[in-house]
């Protein structure tokens, strides 16, 4: 008798057959890989690829360097370039994407190929079957509901600290901005954009756990440092990328020892 609280999960290597020859030439049409890939995101997607010749013997590529490119279907454009991870296994590579790989991807199909880079410096095609096609369809999904936090602009900034009122110093600050943990993301990315005027100074990266907001006073324990970013003379945008969990981000810098413009913050996670 089977019970409707039981549920079956299963764990299994998704392997895709590749062929790869010296001559590209090919007598045998059996199809070798017809079915189609797919990849989730929110989670993390291994691809394993095995790589025989057209005699079915597998490959040594350990000397190789394989790439694998992620095109669009509307635009033909590229999406990303990804170096495939060697196995200890002869003839056997394989392609990670990760949530930030996907995370900004449409759910739908779009078209994969793989290169293959020898010591020789020759950039071969590698081959999805034995009629010298290298595309196959790959069908992005979002079954885990996950979306990324929109990208939050910030202009207006608030002066936490006065020297003019007995503080130490004069601080300056962001409001507290959405960190990554705001829809459960498992990883810990964010990129964070200055626009600056003339900026040199030191800026700091702050960011905190509580699931309220935090209290915006400089003196508060509910923020923790997690980077500072030396600027010199910068009247450019200055992107930087860094990883911690956390619920919330914020942005903060003294005018004492700065001079210039902090003019905008953009945050993505």
């Amino acid at each position: 008798m089977s019970s409707y609280g039981d549920h079956r999960l299963y764990l299994y290597d998704d392997s895709i057959e590749l062929v790869v020859t010296a001559d590209n030439i090919y007598v045998d049409n059996r199809p070798m890989n017809l079915r189609k890939l797919v990849a989730h995101k929110g989670v993390t997607n291994t691809l394993l690829f095995t790589i025989r010749d057209r005699d079915r013997k597998l490959q040594n590529v350990f000397s190789d360097t394989l790439r694998a490119y992620l095109i669009h279907p509307t635009t033909k454009r590229r999406v990303f370039v990804k170096q495939l991870a060697h196995t200890s296994e002869v003839g056997k590579v394989k392609l990670i994407l990760d949530d930030a790989d996907l995370s900004t991807l449409s759910s739908g199909l779009y078209t994969l190929y793989i290169t293959r880079s020898t010591q020789e410096d020759e950039n071969l095609p590698v081959y999805n079957d034995q009629s010298n096609n290298i595309r196959f369809d790959i069908e992005v999904t979002d079954q885990t509901g996950e979306e990324p936090v929109p990208t939050q602009t910030e202009t207006v900034f608030t002066q936490t600290a006065n020297t003019m009122l007995g503080d130490t110093s004069n601080v300056i600050v962001s409001s507290a901005l959405y960190g990554n943990l705001d829809r459960n993301f498992p990883n810990a990315q964010h990129t964070i954009a200055l626009y600056t005027t003339q900026y040199t100074g030191n800026i700091t990266i702050q960011a905190s756990c509580l699931l309220g907001v935090p209290d915006i006073d400089d003196s508060s324990t509910d923020w923790f440092d997690v980077e500072t970013l030396s600027l010199s003379n910068s009247s450019t945008i200055s992107y930087h990328t860094f990883n911690v969990n956390c619920n919330w981000v914020r942005i903060k810098h003294t005018s004492d020892d700065s001079t210039g413009t902090l003019d905008k913050v953009l945050l993505r996670n």
